[in-house]
């Protein structure tokens, strides 16, 4: 059974600005203002349309982000460790030196940030600008963008799934293996003439199985116990279908008869 690992500086949406700015010889200060401001205004507005394939297998993976400059040249941004099983997906870093995860459950519409090293945690609606901020730049994952297949390659001598990826605030193309796991992502962030190139690698794959309390919240976290009562993400799911269907009813009763 894989289990969690901690290891890896790398920065959320919110910080990765801040951090690019200190290197002008990338990218002048400016340009990669306007980019991510363009960025996560967009990505905002359009993230709940996208669709990414679904990896058929769980699995754990290194990943490594690097932003691209005009030359080519690469400049990491840091590392990550990612754990998927069943469409959940939990991400293990360093942001701002303290060691969090980010777990995004769209099975219950949440994301959750988890301050490992303070026992504490945020919850957001998966798709929220919140979730977007705390999050770290993910084409693959629920704020992702549309996949087109283009054809099937090599990559590094491993048989690939190449597919287009354009999502609102991010395009490019990603690499998935035969199982849908992400091999690689090349494309930008922000907006046409606005943008920040990346290169996203997942490296050290490994299959198996998954420890399913990855994807929860300690119950020794602050706030779990007040969560864990009626009106938690799973209780409030229910209770809005159960007032979809109500509502339904209600509409279907008002419907005057037809008279022929």
């Amino acid at each position: 059974m894989l289990t969690a690992r901690r290891q890896g500086i790398t920065m959320s949406y919110a910080n990765l600005l801040a951090h690019l700015t200190e290197a002008p010889r990338l990218l002048p200060r400016a340009f990669v203002s306007l980019a991510f401001s363009a960025a996560l205004v967009s990505l905002t507005i359009g993230c709940a349309t996208a669709q990414p394939p679904r990896p058929r297998t769980a699995y754990q993976a290194d990943i490594a982000i690097h932003v691209v400059d005009e030359n080519g040249s690469k400049r990491s941004l840091g590392r990550l460790v990612e754990f998927y099983s069943t469409g959940k997906r939990r991400r293990e870093t360093r942001i701002s030196g303290q060691a969090v995860a980010l777990i995004d459950r769209p099975d219950l519409d949440v994301s959750w940030r988890l301050e490992l090293e303070r026992d504490s945690f945020e919850e957001f609606p998966i798709t929220s600008r919140e979730a977007i901020l705390a999050s770290i730049p993910n084409p693959f994952g629920p704020r992702g963008g549309e996949f087109s297949f283009v054809a099937r390659e090599k990559l590094d001598g491993i048989p690939v799934f190449h597919y287009r990826v354009r999502g609102t605030g991010l395009w490019g193309d990603a690499w998935l293996s035969r199982d849908q796991v992400p091999l690689r992502f090349e494309g930008h962030l922000g907006s046409a003439g606005k943008s920040v190139r990346l290169q996203i690698d997942y490296e050290g794959i490994l299959t198996g199985t998954v420890d399913p309390d990855l994807f929860s919240i300690p119950s020794y976290f602050a706030g779990y116990q007040d969560r864990a009562k009626p009106g938690d993400a799973e209780q409030v799911l229910e209770d809005n279908l159960t007032q979809q269907l109500s509502e339904s009813r209600r509409r279907i009763n008002n419907i005057p008869a037809r008279v022929f």
